[in-house]
């Protein structure tokens, strides 16, 4: 409150009946007010009017400008001891408000009426109806969008070949008869909608490419671009029940602590040194494969990081980190739901089949499924986790060491709590030799066998024909096939041996000759970028020792063999 330095004797007075805590009291208890209308009728409350006793004239009526004064008002300060007249400066000081608030209150106060607060009631003459605006929005919201999965949100994008000039020009021309202006538009555009232009697709379908073709040929006949437009919708109906899975066991754990679910997935190659040197485009640098397991419960993220001359990217790599993590976060759980893509020397072959298999017979779980998607879609959370850490990548111009990538991964993580394995040669077991000794690998299937089922008819288990495969503790040693995730149709596999031994699980290292050797050519490639890395840290120096003499091979790589 401002009562001024100068004060008059008549504020001088009024400060004198009130005290400062009453005058304090006042003014909390007027802007306690919510409205305005509350604070205006509350003032209209302490203001009354009375005759003008007394009128003095300087001027003739009709040399005077200003009017003749109709009443005068009176003002009162209510206060716990009851009410006291002031005047009319101490009464505005007192609630912090402007002569010509007081003055609009009065005349209200003369006509008889209650104070109305008339803020915002004009509508501005530029304002465009609700109609004309739910009009650009039905426009904007007609042209098709793609939704990107790469990302922690979910973005949607127009087309890279449109542009808000042309969709405006479009509404124009279906609407002529509306005024609606570009930057009206484009106002709408900005503030109603969150779109983006353009998305470069990779990794698309085959399928949807060829049949996406045919319907937009020119060449074709109407019932061919029918019969390509069905296929396709059902394609993408069977494509759609991988991510729904995924939704429905997310939903399950959370709800349940005995189901679990775990996605797989191996994320593009990594190099060593990352450099911006430009030579390093023309040398082959050190790989390093990162391998992620997200537990669809919390949404924690695990990442187990190696370079090429501790392990490949095969089953015994992909068998011993499952294993390792079923161990170690998954002690409750006891139905069991994998998530991967279809790559067979990874996630998709014989070698995880069994030991889903011998997990299920060793009771550590009451069942096991396997989910794959269709081919071209095989969208997972773990592509989400990768696009985060490649962003943090990206921003890293200069990475020599594999503690270096440890440390970006675990400052890349915001949404998920992401965790890093350093790998060790000696950790990986050998699964690809262990699983022969108890398993089959060729068979036919149970409903397809004996004499009465002919040849041709005869369904043999060809692994990537399948998309559900389920291990039971029902049937031990079987498992359930399915073309179609939850499908109707299934084929059961008998994949024990006849006389089998007791099974158990495989402890045997996969690299019995200590570390994997390394191509000579990309040691020698190695050793043209050592002018080029730091040797300040002791770190960064003895790794780049110990792989300038790790053993190497002349060839490019082992030969590849059955998994």
């Amino acid at each position: 409150m401002c009562f001024g330095y100068k004060l008059s004797r008549c504020r001088r007075k009024c400060y004198e009946v009130i005290g400062e805590d009453e005058r304090l009291q006042v003014f909390s208890k007027f802007i306690s007010l919510n409205t305005k209308n509350e604070q205006d009728c509350y003032l209209q409350t302490l203001m009354s009017t009375t005759e003008v006793k007394q009128r003095r004239r300087r001027k003739a009526p009709e040399e005077s400008s200003k009017p003749e004064r109709g009443a005068t008002f009176l003002y009162e300060i209510s206060t716990p001891d009851g009410k006291h007249q002031v005047c009319k400066l101490a009464f505005m000081n007192i609630h912090s408000v402007t002569s010509e608030r007081l003055r609009r209150l009065g005349n209200l106060l003369k006509a008889g009426k209650l104070p109305q607060d008339q803020r915002g009631r004009n509508v501005s003459g530029n304002a465009k109806p609700e109609s004309v605006i739910n009009m650009v929005k039905e426009h904007i919201s007609s042209y098709p969008t793609k939704i990107t999965h790469y990302g922690n949100t979910e973005k949607h994008f127009l087309n890279e070949k449109l542009s808000v000039y042309d969709m405006h020009k479009a509404f124009q021309k279906k609407y002529p008869e509306v005024s609606v202006n570009y930057k009206f538009y484009l106002k709408v555009f900005k503030t109603q909608f969150s779109l983006r232009f353009g998305l470069p697709q990779v990794d698309t379908c085959c399928t949807c490419e060829e049949l996406q073709v045919k319907i937009k040929s020119k060449y074709l006949s109407d019932n061919v671009k029918t019969a390509a437009a069905a296929e396709k919708m059902v394609h993408l109906r069977r494509a759609k029940k991988f991510s729904k899975k995924i939704k429905d066991i997310t939903q399950k754990c959370q709800e349940d602590e005995k189901i679990g679910g775990l996605c797989i997935d191996y994320m593009q190659n990594l190099q060593l040194p990352c450099i911006p040197v430009q030579e390093t485009f023309y040398l082959r640098q050190l790989t390093v494969s990162v391998f992620c397991i997200h537990n669809l419960r919390d949404n924690s993220v695990t990442f187990f990081v190696y370079h090429e001359g501790i392990g490949a990217k095969g089953p015994d790599e992909v068998c011993t980190f499952l294993l390792k993590y079923i161990e170690s976060s998954c002690e409750d759980v006891e139905n069991l739901h994998l998530f991967s893509d279809g790559c067979g020397g990874q996630n998709k072959n014989h070698t995880i089949v069994r030991l889903c298999s011998a997990l299920v017979a060793l009771d550590r779980f009451k069942s096991v499924d396997q989910y794959f998607p269709v081919r071209g879609h095989s969208f997972l959370p773990c592509d989400r986790d990768f696009s985060v850490l490649k962003r943090k990548i990206r921003r890293s111009d200069r990475i020599f060491t594999l503690h270096e990538y440890k440390d970006l991964i675990l400052s890349a993580s915001r949404m998920n709590e992401f965790s890093v394995v350093l790998v060790e040669n000696n950790e990986i077991v050998d699964f690809k030799n262990w699983w022969p000794r108890f398993y089959k690998k060729k068979m036919l299937s149970d409903e397809t066998t004996g004499r009465n089922v002919p040849r041709n008819e005869k369904i043999t288990f060809q692994i990537s024909k399948f998309m559900h495969m389920s291990h039971c503790n029902d049937v031990k040693g079987k498992v359930i096939c399915k073309t179609f995730i939850d499908g109707l149709q299934f084929q059961t596999f008998s994949l024990r041996n006849s006389n089998p031994s007791q099974l158990s699980l495989s402890t045997t290292r996969a690299y019995t000759d200590g570390l994997i050797p390394i191509n000579s050519k990309k040691i020698e490639d190695i050793k043209k970028l050592m002018p080029y890395i730091r040797d300040d840290s002791e770190e960064i120096k003895s790794f780049y020792e110990k792989i300038l003499t790790w053993p190497t091979v002349d060839k490019d790589g082992p030969e590849v063999e059955p998994m």
